[in-house]
């Protein structure tokens, strides 16, 4: 059994920020904030589509990774990669909900707010 990718959780917690980060914008442009354009429609319904992808993404990541670290906290004593590997897995895991939290937030800027005819 190879090693887990050491670098997988980084690239998480990147997807992550840059996602946290487009909902900052966002929501910066959707206020009309001084020095920000105006935000196309099809921008934000674009946006929402990823957003929604990548919360499901991340989900399934996070639990494959979790799913992966009780695997192997069960082999510690059989393999000599699985500390490492442990260690890996649960970062990912962890990396993987920080994803999510990140896309349902910048879902949760694409709303649309009712406006005065709507219910």
């Amino acid at each position: 059994m190879s090693p887990l990718p050491p670098l997988a959780p980084a690239t998480l917690v990147l997807l992550a920020l840059a996602e946290a980060f487009s909902a900052r914008l966002l929501a910066a442009r959707r206020r009309g904030a001084v020095g920000t354009r105006p935000v196309h429609p099809i921008d934000v319904a674009r946006t929402a589509a990823l957003a929604r992808a990548s919360s499901a993404a991340g989900a399934l990541v996070a639990g494959a990774y979790a799913g992966l670290a009780l695997h192997v906290r069960g082999l510690r004593e059989a393999l000599a990669v699985a500390d490492g590997d442990l260690l890996v897995a649960a970062l990912s895991a962890a990396a993987g909900l920080l994803l999510v939290a990140a896309a349902l937030l910048l879902e949760r800027t694409c709303r649309v707010r009712p406006g005065p005819r709507d219910p």
